[in-house]
């Protein structure tokens, strides 16, 4: 297996300045896709249209899946607790032992 971490240098520059710790660079990201539409919109003409004309007709569709309860608990109780909290903080452990509570909310029920 490859490890990402020591094969892949990231260099990124947010408002001028390197970044390089994942962190930073995940929030800069984040940062800049959260407040493009803004910027953009205040670009485009007032109009009384639809957001609805400005697509492009087409006949492709898309379906999300729902999950079960099951197949999701299923997966946080094989989160491997021996790993390293990830840029979140929440502990592997504390997501493993608190699969009962977190599935419902994961799936919207």
């Amino acid at each position: 297996m490859i490890n990402i971490e020591n094969t892949v240098r990231l260099n990124f520059t947010h408002l001028f300045n390197a970044v390089t710790e994942p962190e930073k660079i995940a929030y800069s990201l984040n940062t800049y896709f959260n407040e493009i539409g803004t910027v953009l919109a205040k670009d485009l003409p007032k109009s009384n249209s639809s957001f609805e004309t400005y697509g492009i007709p087409s006949d492709k569709t898309f379906e999300i899946n729902r999950l079960s309860s099951t197949e999701v608990k299923n997966v946080i109780l094989k989160i491997n607790t021996s790993k390293a909290t990830g840029h979140h903080r929440i502990s592997p452990k504390l997501g493993k032992d608190s699969a009962d509570i977190i599935t419902k909310f994961l799936i919207n029920q």
